[in-house]
């Protein structure tokens, strides 16, 4: 795993717990079973299970990992649900439009992060019987974690017991274990399936892996053959009629998210210019996108003018900003994985207005409850159209029915 910073400072920092007190083993084992209504006995067993010493004293810091075992080993994640109801439906419009959602082993095992994401995510994947896809190689990572001794003690706790709620999450029709019979690593895997799905299926990958995440940002942007790209569609009167087009129908997208310290979404950005990632909020066009570093750099190097504003969906990696006046410092280097597959481009000095994607600009102070409460405006105002479109429909069908009806009596 790319054990390399974050390049951007607003990233969530791992939480860590603070000063914790010692309570008692009779007081840890009577709290829990209490919060789960079982009995004394089942939580010394659980506890022997996971070699845990029921008559050892507890540090204040260590119950949050204790629920996360009897949350997972009795499948009761809904209590690490969120009760913001603008972030489901912020989670809602991030993952509705994708066809197949992958967990890698990371995010699995990173703290409580995929109990509150489970929890959040479980209304939404159950109303439009979507499922998120872990491969059958990452339970198989998860089972060599549990009895690595190089991990820490609490790795090893939840790769123990989180394959418990996985199976858990499949019976109950949220999680397709899948065995695709491989035989490497998980992420060679994971980037190899990518490559022969994207043509016919929106994909989305969760890892925390940013090596991983920047080669499927890389994948994405490489052409498709002409033999995997999907033929043309044609729309019934009832999809036009409400408001579908051929082209939002036929539309294939692969993005590469993380999660941050809550449970929620960060989207991987590779910037053409330096070829360093970034995470920041999921906004749809390319995953290659100029950071805010480079944006700046540009502007002091006189390759873009100084009052010219990002644009979103404007930047692309095959069509680089024209150089304005040549400058020794103002070479990009090009990703090793697009070098071979990204067109020629004529410069043009004459052009001087250059627009760019709006990502690099947010990592300025933006305030982002702001542009939350936009998105999730937007989300509202597209759903009451389509919900007008269909009463009108209906609406037209009934009135046709009842004219017909008087013609004939």
């Amino acid at each position: 795993m790319d054990t390399r910073p974050a390049k951007r400072p607003g990233n969530q920092a791992r939480r860590t717990p603070g000063r914790s007190s010692v309570r008692t083993s009779q007081d840890v084992i009577a709290l829990l079973a209490k919060e789960f209504s079982i009995s004394a006995n089942d939580v010394m067993k659980t506890f022997r299970g996971c070699g845990i010493s029921p008559e050892q004293d507890v540090q204040e810091a260590l119950l949050p990992l204790y629920r996360e075992i009897f949350s997972c080993r009795l499948g009761r994640f809904t209590v690490y649900a969120s009760t913001d109801k603008a972030k489901a439906e912020l989670l809602d419009s991030q993952l509705r439009g994708f066809d197949e959602i992958f967990v890698d082993t990371a995010p699995i095992i990173h703290e409580d992060l995929f109990l509150r994401f489970v929890a959040d995510a479980y209304p939404m994947l159950r109303r439009r019987k979507k499922r998120l896809v872990i491969l059958e190689k990452t339970m198989e990572e998860l089972h060599g974690l549990k009895d690595n001794p190089a991990k820490d003690r609490e790795v090893r706790i939840r790769a123990l017991v989180r394959p418990e709620l996985i199976r858990h999450l499949a019976r109950m029709g949220v999680v397709r274990i899948q065995d695709t019979g491989s035989t490497g690593i998980a992420d060679d895997h994971l980037v190899s399936l990518f490559s022969a799905k994207r043509a016919h299926e929106s994909l989305l990958l969760i890892t925390q892996d940013r090596g991983l995440s920047e080669r499927i940002v890389q994948l994405a942007e490489m052409p498709l053959d002409e033999k995997d790209q999907s033929p043309v569609q044609k729309l019934s009167f009832f999809a036009r009629l409400i408001g579908r087009t051929a082209d939002a129908s036929l539309e294939r997208k692969m993005e590469v998210c993380k999660f941050d310290g809550e449970g929620a979404l960060l989207r991987c950005y590779v910037c053409p210019d330096c070829g360093e990632s970034y995470y920041d909020t999921p906004d749809e066009g390319s995953g290659m996108v100029i950071c805010q570093v480079c944006y700046e750099k540009r502007k002091t190097t006189g390759q873009i003018e100084t009052n010219t504003a990002p644009v979103p969906g404007s930047m692309d990696v095959r069509t680089p900003a024209p150089i304005s006046a040549p400058s020794s410092t103002a070479a990009a280097p090009v990703l090793p994985m697009l070098a071979a597959s990204s067109p020629a481009v004529t410069m043009n000095p004459k052009d001087k207005e250059v627009v760019m994607d709006e990502p690099a600009a947010k990592h300025k102070h933006v305030d982002a409850t702001a542009v939350r409460i936009r998105t999730i405006s937007d989300v509202l105002k597209s759903r009451r159209r389509h919900r007008f479109r269909i009463v009108a429909v209906v609406a037209g069908i009934a009135a046709m029915g009842v004219l017909g009806m008087i013609l004939i009596l």
